[in-house]
């Protein structure tokens, strides 16, 4: 099961880690959004799997220092070894089957929902990934401009925007949902 590090808002820093079979390997996905993304609904998606007994001794010093974390010693319990996956991780250490790529919130959603649904706690998964979070992403055509793509919470929210702004002859098409 999924554990959730980072911010509880995921798509603003989340980060979701599951332990592998393998002693000391993680499973993790990160969230970021793109804070300068022109359409206000791009999110970075990073997943990899990190092995933290495959870094060099060398790399993990540079992370605990970076991270501000204890040096990684026998004694280390779980919790630690999970936190300096993750720090491992942000600090740049490249696991296998790593991959990133830039998605809506939506598609954030679909990715979730296709693959990981059943290894989320129900509680974190209703306040990140349910339906009721997806976005509604609309095309208003108008009389100048031509079209331009907005992006909602909700489909009331687009409707009113549209209705406030909307002149003779504009329309609205519902691109996302």
């Amino acid at each position: 099961m999924f554990k959730s590090y980072g911010d509880v808002n995921f798509y603003d820093g989340g980060v979701l880690l599951q332990p592998t079979e393998t002693e000391h390997e993680y499973e993790i996905i990160m969230c970021d959004v793109i804070y300068d993304s022109d359409d206000g609904n791009s999110y970075l998606l990073r997943t990899g799997t990190i092995n933290i007994d495959e870094i060099d001794k060398e790399t993990i010093h540079k992370v605990c220092a970076w991270a501000n974390d204890r040096e990684l010693s026998i004694d280390y319990i779980d919790d630690e070894y999970e936190r300096l996956a993750v720090d491992c991780f942000n600090y740049g250490c490249t696991p296998y089957d790593y991959e990133d790529k830039v998605l809506s919130k939506n598609e954030v959603i679909d990715f979730i929902d296709h693959g990981y649904i059943e290894e989320i706690p129900w509680e974190f998964y209703e306040a990140n990934f349910y339906e009721t979070n997806r976005n509604v992403v609309v095309e208003i055509y108008d009389n100048y401009a031509g079209k331009d793509r907005r992006v909602f919470n909700t489909l009331e929210d687009a409707l009113e925007e549209f209705e406030s702004i909307a002149e003779k002859g504009w329309s609205v098409t519902i691109i996302d949902k």
